[in-house]
């Protein structure tokens, strides 16, 4: 807290594989409160809020040492100033939580051509200086233009028709409705298509003047009946629920082929 307060000296570093990122307390601060100014407000909230605990434990020492002077006044003095911190950050904290009261979504869809191709292979593209959690299965990366987030769910359904669809809904909240819908459309997500080769990126960005409001990003693949598609390893980084005839687990798809039928996804070749 006190790294945090006192302009980001302190960080938090992740490592994996040899490889580490690193980002400021001060930068996770940036993309949570509003503006400067918040930031300030919350960072003399904690000074002051722990301006208290510290008089005392240094009080404690003095006494310990055998000070005999009296330190009522100044105890009291920092209690004074915790009581103002507190109220300080009560302040704060409800003003950047307003900024979660509206949830809003958009949606895209491409049509993407069935007749060159039997069976669509789908992976993901390759994460490059950006900390991955394999276990925990998260994405994250910060910096002072943008964040990369791997909060993606990626699910297959049944098409309508006889096309293919993929469909990107973004979510995200804000103060009001308007808010929360152009915070959500400003989620910067790619993905690529090239024959029948389907790669996901496993993680989108935000801006930092859009700020952290809970923002997701969900896949859905439509296919129609005997669409046959292919999960490649790392799948499971972002499968979310996908219902199949079999019931097979998420980390378990997969490594397979799985063909869309009347009655639901089934495994071609389990």
């Amino acid at each position: 807290m006190v790294l945090f307060v006192l302009g980001g000296e302190g960080s938090i570093a992740f490592s994996t594989d040899g490889s580490s990122i690193q980002t400021s307390f001060h930068q996770l601060a940036l993309y949570l409160l509003d503006d400067s100014g918040h930031y300030w407000m919350t960072a003399a909230g904690v000074f002051l809020l722990g301006l208290f605990p510290a008089l005392l434990l240094l009080v404690l020492a003095l006494v310990l040492l055998g000070s005999r002077y009296n330190f009522k006044y100044i105890l009291l003095g920092g209690l004074g100033a915790s009581v103002v911190g507190f109220g300080i950050l009560i302040i704060t904290l409800t003003q950047t939580q307003r900024g979660f009261w509206s949830e809003a979504r958009t949606q895209s869809e491409l049509v993407i051509p069935s007749n060159n191709f039997d069976t669509l292979s789908i992976g993901l593209n390759k994460v490059e200086n950006i900390w991955y959690d394999a276990e925990n299965d998260f994405v994250f990366n910060i910096n002072e233009q943008e964040a990369q987030l791997g909060q993606i769910e990626f699910d297959i359904k049944r098409s309508p028709n006889d096309s293919i669809y993929l469909q990107i809904i973004r979510r995200a909240k804000g103060s009001n409705l308007e808010e929360a819908k152009q915070r959500a459309t400003s989620i910067d997500y790619s993905f690529d298509l090239e024959n029948q080769q389907l790669s996901f990126n496993p993680y989108f960005s935000i801006y930092r003047s859009d700020k952290w409001r809970k923002q997701e990003l969900e896949i859905k693949l439509l296919l129609p009946d005997s669409q046959s598609v292919y999960l490649e390893k790392g799948m499971e980084r972002i499968i979310w629920d996908i219902e199949n005839k079999s019931n097979t687990l998420d980390q378990e798809m997969p490594l397979h082929i799985w063909t869309m039928t009347e009655e639901g996804l089934e495994c071609a070749d389990c």
